[in-house]
């Protein structure tokens, strides 16, 4: 099937625009993209910002951009998230609007480094200001005031787009009603802000990185592949990358020249610095990271406290929905529990959903279906199903998540009769004996009695369809203290296995 061609459109901010660092620049411009159609009211839209090193260009196929020349690599040219956003799809274009714009500060159609400062005619480089999400949201806003729209539906942001989710939820919270953040965090912890910190060394020391200024003479390629080796390590699970590793072993004489390549996995890391090069800025690059290294939701906001922060979001009625990846090596589970802990505080509606994957920070680029069925139901598309007792039988599994006052539960199923129907929802309490989920505290029962003894709380449960499997999972808040103080404890995985990995998750 011949996918959709997107054009790029672009967005001039009138005004100067001032940064968190105190510089103002004029003629700032947006590069953003948009699929589906706002509605009279214009209260259908949804913003999505996106990854590190990813594009606004997140559906369709677009094969250049205006002005920005050999950075738009065949690689870019097809969304990024096409099995999440479309016609019938968790972000589904019948109904919602959605928007992507590049960065502040990008390299893909945004005003940044790379773009030219019409008072010299000649790259900004290193007079480029500093970053913050703060910024981000700031020029979001002015998009948003471009087309319109007061009001979103949800602002969703996976990987540094989640940081910048918070940062305008928080920022804005009048001007959205949902949030989704799929493997970020609350704020930087320092061993990501050493990581960091290495890729800087990195870019700095290349000989030809020149303080910045380099684009008359050369990037300082080296430096941006060895920082991009450094930061592929966190977004891709090690075993998946020496699954991914081809079996020859390619020997780089143009950046080595006593060492010789041993391994595939060498060679694997090597290829990925090289082709990132090509694609991206090194100006950019540092900008993003600087502002990921800096981030405090408290201060982008400038709130007093993680409470005070999430309470206006609290008055506002926003609904949260938090992503956690078991195996993510970038955004650890804690940040998110962490998150979810100053949500619950606040006394925020908020759901956490722990993803069991192999694929690491990029599973959410890699494996959609496990994310698509939780985010249809914050935004409201899931069909209402249930109310009644029924019995499962199949092959059982349980993951345990504490986060909190809340307990997370996963249950694998393939009976035939469940498997085959739409996702849905029912809320309800959960004790040994009682009519609505008797079977469900049995099977919970046999198989984590330590775990689980008698539960009353609320819960709500959801199945999603992945190939011929199925999943169960409930959350179960309002637990008494003896449950919710211990700790948690996993078994098998409740997803199935993904059906496809691509060669290289690019927009990480």
């Amino acid at each position: 099937m011949e996918k959709e061609l997107v054009e790029t459109r672009f967005f001039d901010i009138p005004d100067e625009f001032h940064f968190r660092d105190g510089a103002a620049l004029s003629g700032i411009r947006i590069a953003y993209e948009t699929w589906g159609k706002l509605n009279a009211d214009r209260s259908n839209a949804i913003l999505l910002y996106h990854a590190l090193s990813g594009s606004h260009h997140a559906l369709g196929f677009n094969p250049c951009i205006d002005g920005v020349g050999d950075y738009w690599q065949p690689e870019m040219h097809d969304g990024w998230w096409e099995d999440m956003i479309g016609p019938g799809k968790a972000l589904d274009t019948n109904q919602y609007f959605i928007i992507c714009s590049n960065y502040l500060g990008g390299c893909y159609g945004s005003t940044g480094p790379s773009s030219i400062n019409p008072s010299t005619q000649q790259p900004w480089g290193a007079d480029f200001p500093r970053i913050s999400a703060a910024d981000q949201v700031s020029a979001s806003s002015q998009l948003l005031d471009h087309l319109q729209i007061d009001k979103l539906v949800a602002v969703i942001g996976p990987s540094v787009g989640g940081l910048l989710a918070l940062t305008f939820a928080t920022t804005f919270p009048q001007r959205v009603k949902k949030v989704i953040s799929i493997a970020a965090g609350f704020k930087t912890t320092v061993l990501n802000r050493l990581i960091l910190f290495e890729q800087v060394l990195a870019i700095e020391n290349d000989p030809n990185f020149q303080g910045g200024n380099y684009y008359s003479a050369g990037p300082p390629t080296y430096g941006l592949a060895l920082a991009r080796m450094i930061s592929h390590k966190t977004f891709v699970h090690l075993d998946a990358i020496e699954r991914r590793a081809r079996q020859d072993i390619v020997q780089d004489n143009d950046s080595l020249s006593w060492f010789r390549v041993q391994d595939q996995v060498q060679s694997y890391m090597l290829h990925q610095g090289k082709k990132f090069v090509r694609r991206f800025d090194a100006n950019t690059y540092l900008r993003i990271i600087d502002m990921w290294s800096c981030f405090d939701a408290v201060q982008e906001a400038d709130a007093s406290s993680p409470r005070e922060l999430l309470q206006r979001c609290a008055d506002a009625g926003q609904k949260w929905l938090v992503f956690s990846i078991d195996s993510d090596f970038c955004f650890y589970p804690e940040e998110q529990a962490d998150l979810t802990l100053h949500l619950e505080r606040a006394d925020l509606p908020s759901t956490q959903i722990t993803v069991h994957s192999d694929k690491g920070h990029d599973s959410f680029l890699l494996e959609p279906h496990l994310y698509s069925p939780h985010i249809s139901w914050l935004l409201g598309s899931w069909c209402a199903w249930g109310g009644n007792s029924f019995a499962i039988h199949g092959n059982i599994g349980w993951n345990i998540t504490r986060c909190a006052s809340s307990l997370l539960v996963g249950v694998l199923i393939m009976p035939k009769e469940i498997s085959h129907r739409r996702f849905g929802e029912w809320r309800g309490n959960v004790a040994a004996g009682c009519n609505c989920h008797a079977n469900i505290h049995k099977i919970l029962w046999k198989k984590c009695p330590r775990v689980l003894p008698d539960i009353q709380g609320k819960c709500h449960w959801w199945i999603t369809r992945a190939g011929k499997k199925s999943a169960l999972s409930i959350r179960i808040s309002a637990l008494p203290a003896d449950i919710t103080s211990r700790e948690s404890r996993r078994t098998s995985s409740h997803f199935s296995k993904p059906d496809r990995e691509s060669d290289e998750a690019r927009n990480s």
